[in-house]
């Protein structure tokens, strides 16, 4: 079986299941000023508006694949997805984290296939959008295109934070910095922040999981972060940055 059709199968068992699967609303939508159609007279477009579908997947579902044939792009509502890129001889590495509000796959808009998988970190709730209705909404109103804009340069924005706090310096004040970078990307409240696991942080970081465990428990017995409920923390933030300093 091709990657292609394992795809195929896998969103058809998960994500379009009768249970799970609804029509777009777009005007109800609780984040809509977070979201691609923000800014757009949604009563205007509601005859382009049909072939988009609200989906929901379970954490550690592939949305889709490297090297898939890219045909639409994902609108995140709630939960978390990481891109991954795996090399030639089959590592891989995690690239971006995104939450509520990015867009998943914006390589559709400009290329055959994606760059990266998607696989959800989370439970996730999405709105999956095929290219062509994207294309036939930017003829009736253009103002699409400056969203389009907005999300690429969010990506281009985060791509540079990635590389000058997370890939540079000591693993244990790379490690402060995801803590700090998780926490305003999934905005829980008292300080909380929900770690992925040691091979994901070490994917990120181009580490080991041996050193995140080290640099963890360091991290615990320094006070900066409590342990939680099974990968949750609550963090010292004043103090992670004074550790990075």
């Amino acid at each position: 079986m091709t990657t292609s059709e394992q795809t195929s199968d896998l969103i058809n068992c998960v994500c379009l299941d009768d249970k799970v699967i609804r029509r777009q609303e777009c005007e109800h939508c609780a984040i809509r000023q977070r979201m691609l159609f923000s800014q757009l007279d949604l009563e205007s477009l509601s005859t382009w508006l049909w072939p988009i579908h609200q989906m929901r997947c379970d954490a550690r579902t592939v949305v889709y694949h490297q090297g898939q044939p890219a045909q639409t792009v994902f609108s995140l509502r709630q939960g978390f997805i990481k891109l991954v890129r795996y090399s030639e001889n089959g590592d891989q590495h995690i690239v971006r984290l995104l939450g509520p509000g990015s867009c998943v796959g914006l390589e559709a808009m400009l290329q055959d296939t994606y760059e990266h998988q998607a696989e959800a970190l989370t439970d996730v709730d999405f709105c999956a959008i095929p290219v062509k209705t994207i294309n036939a909404i930017q003829h009736q109103q253009p103002g699409l295109c400056k969203e389009l804009g907005r999300h690429w340069q969010q990506h281009l924005s985060q791509a540079d934070t990635w590389l000058s706090t997370l890939l540079a310096g000591p693993v244990k004040r790379r490690v402060s910095n995801l803590l700090v970078m998780l926490h305003d990307l999934q905005k829980l409240p008292n300080n909380q922040v929900m770690l992925m696991s040691n091979q994901d942080i070490a994917s990120i970081l181009a580490t080991t999981e041996e050193t995140v465990s080290r640099c963890l428990s360091q991290l615990r017995r320094d006070g900066l972060i409590t342990p939680l409920q099974k990968r949750y923390f609550t963090v010292d933030l004043p103090g992670l940055a004074a550790n990075n300093a």
